[in-house]
């Protein structure tokens, strides 16, 4: 089974990018990010959006940029303007293959928060961290960033994650349509 998904153009509030990264059945990690001039040698820090009553641990790391990965790990994002990358694990725990992909920071000193069962991360350097939120809809994950509490503040981050097989749903119209 392959994992692929598509991206919404909804970008964060500030220089801070949003990448995710998706684990396969064979090891491989990739990385689709709205930017195509990471170096190789990067390392970006990850960590899993839990979804909504999940009790897992979450699955902070870091990941370190290989090469562009257009024959690797072309098809997932790169028809919606992302480039793909290849990506191996230099801090454990990566996001496992199955257990859905993990969002990463490209470009600042950004660190994330796990605070209340909730990743938190302070994008746009305002002091106030953005509260990341993940939901399933009938096949896929809605990725999402806001501005305070989720579904109450507002939305400034969003990306759609296709599983290609069903789940039952638990995202809210505010997960997914447009602001």
């Amino acid at each position: 089974m392959l994992l692929t998904a598509c991206a919404r153009n909804q970008a964060p509030p500030s220089a801070v990018k949003l990448a995710v990264v998706s684990g396969f059945p064979d090891g491989r990690l990739c990385m689709a990010a709205p930017d195509s001039n990471i170096r190789n040698g990067v390392r970006l820090p990850i960590d899993s959006i839990p979804l909504a009553g999940d009790s897992s641990p979450t699955g902070q790391g870091v990941v370190e940029v290989i090469a562009p990965a257009q024959s690797l790990c072309s098809g997932l994002w790169g028809e919606y303007g992302w480039a793909d990358y290849l990506v191996r694990v230099v801090q454990e725990p990566a996001p496992a293959y199955g257990r859905g992909p993990a969002v990463a920071l490209v470009g600042a000193s950004a660190t994330f928060l796990m605070r209340d069962d909730q990743l938190e991360a302070d994008l746009d350097g305002d002091g106030t961290p953005e509260v990341f939120r993940s939901c399933t809809s009938n096949e896929g994950l809605h990725l999402t960033a806001w501005k305070g509490q989720p579904l109450k503040a507002r939305r400034v981050w969003h990306n759609y994650f296709a599983l290609h097989y069903d789940v039952e749903p638990s995202c809210v119209e505010a997960d997914y349509n447009e602001p």
